[in-house]
């Protein structure tokens, strides 16, 4: 049962539902012989600086010329699924909201599907701004996200991930787990 005003909750993925980090670490290590964990990726536009290249180019690269193997390969985060499973028992709206370029939207449906994640809508045209999206909490691991959302009246709860910077805000929300997400959105499990 739910104990919050929140009917609609936008989800990201990558940092979110699934652990895109590692994925990205095995490309670099492969095509560039950078071997690098997730967690020394401590910068949102973290740079390789041996190969001259920032993080957003390498997904970017990967998106483009690796979309299936790179989308296929990646692991859910613990706890993702029973918490969006438990969002949909408490009565709650959970929509996807990715910025994954659209050409990648079918594999990341197949994605969630084959890893029996739920959700109740694909948002397929994400605005910049996530808050433009309706909805009445986001999820997401991206700071600047979970800023936009709270400036626009929404409770935002941000995934804290080493290249995450906290959002000083009382709508503003940090976990590091599903258990952390269904007790801020005040879901029993």
């Amino acid at each position: 049962m739910k104990t919050t005003d929140v009917d609609r909750v936008l989800v990201d993925v990558d940092g979110t539902v699934c652990r895109n980090l590692p994925r990205v670490c095995e490309f670099v290590a492969r095509e560039y012989g950078v071997d690098i964990s997730p967690a020394e990726i401590t910068e949102w536009r973290y740079e390789f600086e041996r190969i001259d290249t920032r993080i957003d180019e390498v997904i970017a690269r990967l998106m483009t010329d690796h979309a299936r193997w790179f989308l296929s390969g990646l692991e859910p985060v613990a706890g993702a699924r029973r918490g969006l499973e438990a969002l949909a028992d408490a009565g709650y709206e959970r929509w996807v909201v990715t910025h994954r370029p659209a050409h990648t939207h079918r594999l990341t449906r197949q994605w969630l599907d084959s890893h029996d994640i739920g959700y109740d809508h694909f948002v397929n045209d994400v605005p910049a701004n996530k808050a433009e999206v309706p909805g009445d909490a986001l999820v997401d691991d991206y700071h600047r996200n979970v800023h936009d959302a709270v400036e626009a009246g929404i409770i935002g709860v941000l995934f804290e991930r080493p290249y995450s910077e906290p959002v000083e805000h009382p709508r503003a929300v940090g976990v590091s787990t599903w258990s952390g997400v269904l007790d801020t959105l005040g879901v029993d499990c």
